[in-house]
């Protein structure tokens, strides 16, 4: 069933051979339509040739009632059969009629070309031999009264071989609209697959992650009790390394449970305590920078920085920040960690010792990894750069006294 009709509106479609069909319908009606009024008003007014005036008027009449019970019932079918039954009528009444000059030849053409394209090729070819016959008898009767045997061959042969061509045109379009059908049934078959193995895939995934936070804190919560119960100084370093590579995969784990849950969750918001959330993130990872010889050096006023923020995507935010510092920050150089109020806006600097960053443009981007020697996923900046963006947070890069600089500005409104 054809939807939403615009009788301006003639573009050809690829992938829909019943909508290019209905345009072509209407066009056609609508060009009947113009010329045989025409002809209609020029008899009636110049020509003073009423009865011919009256029955292209009639036409004309039944042309338009076509085209407005299409509009409004929407039946093709019908609709293609008027079409095809009228242009039959016509361009033989036309022909028959007319003085059998060039311009009523060339009109023979029409007919043999539209009803393939409106009727397809059964139809269209029963339709056209038809019509041929009763063109080819009609010119051959007509030898030596307006045309002579030269006439007729060319009428004949140019109206089969132009029929032929016709038949041979709605051939290729039929095997061509069938092609694409089925390359877009195999696509649309395709995509469902693909849709399924995503869904399982992230299921997969969103599963095997949220299956490792047990054993990853039972893992942090026994090596805490050996670390409380032994004196011994090799046993705790021990127990400190293992520390370490733990805050690693954890970090690890809630950047990839954030991506998985970003789009799905709602992280409730809450006003936060900067300062003191800081302090407790630097805690968290003491002990990877003190295994690292990367001491983390906090400075902050005793002032008030509240902001309101999810704790998590917060969270997220410092810990891929002291990560990056941690990972490719210079050995035995401290990270500073500056947070402070200037004008009522609070700014959050993290400040690492190291070669400047080549592409300060490229490494909030998702996977993007300026050094490839050290291993990382490349997520943690892009998480970072989500969440200032939907947070309304100012972040820039900048270099100073051998430092790479990541500044975070907090507006007074989020």
């Amino acid at each position: 069933m054809v939807q939403n009709i615009n009788f301006l509106t003639f573009e050809i479609d690829l992938h829909n051979r019943d909508e290019n069909i209905y345009k072509f319908a209407i066009i056609s009606n609508i060009a009947l339509f113009c010329i045989i009024t025409f002809f209609g008003i020029m008899n009636m007014i110049q020509f003073n040739n009423s009865t011919l005036a009256i029955i292209e008027l009639s036409f004309s009449s039944i042309i338009l009632f076509s085209l407005l019970y299409f509009k409004k019932y929407r039946n093709i079918e019908f609709f293609l059969l008027t079409t095809t039954i009228l242009l039959f009528i016509i361009s033989l009444a036309f022909y028959l009629n007319s003085a059998k000059v060039l311009f009523s030849s060339l009109w023979l053409f029409f007919f043999p070309f539209v009803v393939f394209m409106l009727n397809g090729i059964k139809i269209g070819l029963y339709s056209s031999i038809i019509y041929a016959l009763i063109i080819i008898i009609d010119s051959y009767l007509g030898i030596g009264n307006f045309t002579d045997l030269g006439g007729f061959l060319n009428i004949s042969l140019g109206l089969v071989l132009f029929t032929y061509l016709a038949y041979l045109f709605e051939k290729e379009k039929e095997r061509s609209f069938k092609t694409i059908k089925d390359q877009q049934k195999q696509l649309s078959t395709s995509l469902e697959k693909n849709k399924t193995l995503l869904a399982d895939n992230q299921e997969f995934v969103t599963t095997t992650i949220h299956q490792l936070r047990t054993p990853l804190s039972i893992i942090m919560l026994n090596a805490d009790l050996l670390k409380m119960q032994t004196k011994d100084t090799n046993s705790i370093e021990c127990i400190n390394s293992i520390n370490a590579s733990i805050s690693v995969l954890n970090n690890h784990y809630e950047d990839l449970s954030y991506l998985i849950g970003d789009k799905s969750l709602d992280y409730p918001v809450a006003n936060i305590l900067l300062d003191k959330f800081l302090k407790n993130r630097i805690t968290f990872h003491s002990t990877i920078a003190n295994i690292n010889t990367k001491p983390i050096y906090i400075s902050t006023k005793d002032e008030e920085y509240q902001y309101t923020i999810s704790h998590i995507e917060l969270e997220r935010l410092i810990d891929n920040n002291i990560s990056n510092a941690l990972r490719y920050g210079a050995k035995n150089k401290p990270i500073e960690i500056l947070l402070y109020k200037k004008d009522n806006i609070t700014t959050l600097e993290f400040k690492t010792y190291g070669d400047a960053i080549k592409e300060s443009k490229k490494i909030f981007q998702k996977c993007y990894r300026e050094n490839t020697v050290e291993k990382g996923t490349g997520i943690g900046l892009f998480i970072v750069k989500e969440i200032c963006d939907k947070y309304n947070i100012l972040y820039d890069i900048s270099y100073e006294n051998n430092q790479n600089i990541f500044t975070y500005i907090f507006s007074t409104t989020n």
